[in-house]
């Protein structure tokens, strides 16, 4: 499977990891599931941390490393991934959504914000209005995605058309083992 976007890694060689760790020399160690997450204030994002917490024991008997990139500050970030049991995991702070824009990941469009099928799912998954009008955090236009990275190249992604949409990390995983 080929990434749906021209990347030159050697970029990714400035990318510093919360364990001031290189990204891609990391990725010629063990294979990453590099996942990109929209803003932390969104439902379907804390939907997507307790789906990979759940999911993280098969990911890493798959031999992943789970790496997270954020638009919050570190600290935040830590705190958030805490919540779900995944402050021991690396994770990226990218506030001006560099490494997004790196590996193609766009904006999100109004319908795909604010579409009917959208607005049913996040508010079957508990909204709260409350979070209206709190705390900033970051774009939340940017659309997220996954990632799979091994000796320096993209095997196997999953780039969101939905903001709701829910991948299977573990078949993903499958998928990457599968490109070897």
């Amino acid at each position: 499977m080929k990434s749906p976007v021209d990347i030159d890694l050697s970029d990714l060689e400035e990318s510093r990891l919360s364990e001031n760790l290189s990204l891609i020399k990391l990725s010629h160690q063990q294979p990453l599931m590099l996942i990109f997450l929209r803003h932390l204030g969104c439902v379907f994002c804390r939907e997507a941390l307790e789906d990979i917490s759940k999911a993280r024991h098969e990911l890493e008997q798959r031999g992943f490393r789970l790496v997270f990139v954020h638009m919050e500050d570190w600290e935040m970030g830590k705190e958030y991934l805490d919540k779900y049991g995944l402050s021991d995991c690396l994770h990226i702070a990218d506030p001006k959504c560099v490494l997004y824009e790196k590996f193609g990941l766009g904006k999100a469009s109004f319908t795909q914000l604010m579409g009917f099928q959208t607005l049913v799912k996040g508010f079957g998954k508990g909204v709260d209005l409350a979070q209206f009008g709190g705390k900033a955090f970051g774009d939340a236009f940017q659309m997220p995605g996954i990632f799979c990275l091994q000796e320096g190249k993209i095997e196997a992604y999953f780039i969101h058309d939905k903001v709701w949409e829910r991948p299977d990390y573990v078949n993903l995983a499958d998928c990457c083992a599968i490109a070897k």
